[in-house]
């Protein structure tokens, strides 16, 4: 959902314990939970807690870096007009 427009109802559902994903372990839950926030509120400080969560995720295995590129797409996405989207891909988020 925070893929699409929607981060505040993604951050509701990751907070519901019956409706976020079964299984999902605490950490990538924590981690989609900053993006969400990142991507709802666009904070320097958050945004870049989820660009260097999702880059180290991204060494586990393809699954995750599949995640990766799908959320720190929709980050770049929330933050147009900036010069975030570049900063983004090189791992550095303005102040």
């Amino acid at each position: 959902m925070g893929c699409t427009g929607r981060a505040p109802v993604a951050l509701a559902q990751i907070d519901d314990p019956e409706s976020r994903p079964a299984g999902m372990p605490d950490g990538q839950l924590k981690l989609l939970r900053t993006s969400m926030e990142a991507i709802d509120a666009g904070r320097p400080a958050t945004v870049q807690a989820s660009v260097d969560g999702w880059m180290a995720a991204a060494m586990a295995g393809p699954g995750a870096t599949i995640s990766a590129i799908m959320v720190l797409s929709a980050l770049v996405a929330s933050t147009r007009p900036s010069p975030w989207p570049m900063a983004i891909c090189c791992g550095a988020v303005p102040a």
